[in-house]
């Protein structure tokens, strides 16, 4: 950040104008993400902060979900354990409840994924959620059916 004084959009609108100092500081408090747009003079057009190389950081989550580095799988090694467990617990309460909780961990990891890793490896992370979709649906098939067949005897 070589100027003196910057401009940003935030919801459609400019706002500022910012010393360096006080971007810094907007930016600590988590007000800048990797795509809020700057502009300073001499500018052409609006960049990201990224590429202006303002200081990007996240608020503290309130709730912290994982205290453990993320490391991306590219299936999950609950999945097998899920599947035992809602096959075994019972078709109906079991799978669905089983389902929702590895849809929710696919999410979270894919969140962090594309949240710690940028977009080109986030272009693969969507790919393999759409394999894990696409398994996520065989499963509720064969839960259908498993049921179907436990309601006709």
């Amino acid at each position: 950040m070589n100027a003196e004084i910057w401009y940003l959009a935030k919801n459609g609108e400019r706002i500022g104008p910012f010393t360096n100092q006080e971007v810094a500081a907007y930016g600590d408090a988590g007000n800048i993400t990797p795509d809020t747009l700057a502009w300073c003079e001499g500018m052409n057009g609006w960049i990201t902060a990224a590429a202006a190389g303002m200081r990007i950081t996240a608020p503290a989550p309130a709730v912290v979900v994982r205290t453990t580095p993320v490391t991306y799988r590219k299936a999950s090694p609950y999945a097998p354990v899920v599947v035992f467990l809602a096959v075994t617990l019972g078709v109906a309460v079991g799978g669905f409840v089983a389902i929702e909780a590895a849809k929710q961990y696919a999410a979270h990891q894919v969140a962090n994924v594309v949240r710690k890793t940028g977009k080109a490896f986030a272009a693969q992370v969507e790919k393999d959620a759409a394999e894990w979709k696409k398994h996520n649906e065989e499963i509720q098939d064969i839960f259908a059916k498993a049921s179907a067949a436990a309601n006709a005897r």
